[in-house]
């Protein structure tokens, strides 16, 4: 080889692979403007997408494509060019841009289930990120319960320790043999009114009951779910601020018993009914009717032990949960669910139930899918 040779062919072959490279990077931008001429100047995020796949390869982070496209680099598909820029190709703003980044409603379609197995349902999913006091007993990990289209609801895992119920003024929560089964019974004489103190917004919760405008007058069972539903005390518990924060808009100590039907028939298409027919509280029944003799105020085998967003079967802690309803059994018998799936009731005084507080976060968090589940986003 002469002299200078080398020099000239490097020079050659560095000419002739920019201009492979440009070529390439020219049919890429005349496909977009194309687009661009057909769509008055604009440009979705899968076409772009389309555009790239003709004449390129790319790795995606969560199969999401950044907001600024210098970020992407792209190999030419016989991976002989790697390094491009996709900003090369387009720099403007991608419309419908995909996220994975969702909403109450985009997440309340995803709450049904195939009958029977649910399957497909995100309730039941876990959700990190939630923002909790550094004061609190334990850290609680915690479950999509369900979601509405204003509001994503969130319930604790497990039982919460008997420190980290609310006290009502000087009247306090009783634990029996675990930290995790807790007594009503003195914490109730904080709510002689019962349901007249339930906040209207709570009302919701037990449409049915309050619907038929009754009053609780001295009944038990309606004092300890005024003391369940009592979200000032909840929300500051686990929160620090009675009025929530830029992710809580309340928590709540449990759910009622038309949430868990809710939740529980759109996961697996069953038609669990709950209706108040008189104002002692609750009768329940595995399908809807008008008729108080189709309800009864216990079912056994009901909810599915093999699904922890409804059933804690593990029995080490507590054996039970505490449903916020009230129980037609009986004035002082609060409805529950014990550990084998029972839908049950039982005394408020009673020490073998625990507490799994529900969050409802405000309308505008919006939750990240993860490999893992959701993480909450602000």
């Amino acid at each position: 080889m002469l002299a200078g040779e080398g020099g000239i062919l490097t020079n050659a072959r560095e000419a002739r692979d920019r201009t492979e490279i440009a070529d390439v990077i020219e049919m890429a931008q005349i496909d977009v403007l194309d687009i661009q001429l057909a769509n008055n100047g604009e440009i979705k995020e899968s076409e772009f997408r389309e555009v790239l796949y003709r004449y390129f390869t790319y790795e995606l982070e969560d199969d999401i494509v950044p907001d600024d496209l210098s970020e992407l680099t792209l190999t030419t598909k016989d991976e002989k060019y790697s390094g491009i820029l996709a900003s090369e190709i387009y720099s403007g703003t991608l419309n419908d841009k995909k996220t994975n980044t969702l909403a109450a409603g985009d997440l309340a379609s995803r709450t049904e289930g195939a009958e029977g197995t649910g399957e497909g349902s995100i309730i039941g999913a876990k959700v990190t990120g939630l923002q909790t006091v550094g004061t609190l007993e334990k850290t609680y990990e915690w479950q999509i319960f369900d979601v509405d289209n204003d509001h994503i609801y969130l319930i604790a895992t497990d039982y919460i320790h008997t420190n980290d119920c609310p006290n009502k003024g000087e009247y306090t929560i009783f634990k029996n043999s675990t930290d995790y089964k807790n007594s009503m019974d003195n914490v109730i004489k904080g709510y002689p009114n019962g349901s007249e103190v339930i906040a209207e917004s709570m009302r919701s919760l037990n449409t049915d009951w309050f619907s038929r405008e009754y009053t609780s007058g001295e009944n038990k069972n309606m004092q300890a779910v005024a003391y369940m539903l009592d979200t000032e005390i909840w929300t500051q518990e686990f929160t620090g601020s009675a009025t929530g924060t830029n992710q809580v808009e309340y928590v709540v100590g449990g759910p009622s018993i038309e949430q868990i039907f809710k939740a529980y028939n759109k996961k697996y298409g069953t038609q669990y009914s709950a209706k108040a027919f008189s104002n002692i509280g609750y009768k329940i029944s595995k399908t809807p009717s008008e008729n108080e003799s189709d309800y009864s105020t216990s079912i056994s085998g009901m909810l599915k032990t093999s699904d922890s967003t409804f059933v804690i079967s593990d029995t080490s802690k507590a054996s039970a949960e505490w449903v916020a309803s009230p129980s037609a059994y009986y004035t002082g018998d609060v409805m529950y669910v014990l550990y084998d799936g029972y839908v049950d009731y039982n005394n408020y005084s009673y020490f073998n139930s625990g507490f799994r507080p529900v969050v409802s976060l405000r309308s505008d968090v919006q939750l990240k899918e993860t490999e893992d589940g959701y993480i909450i986003q602000e």
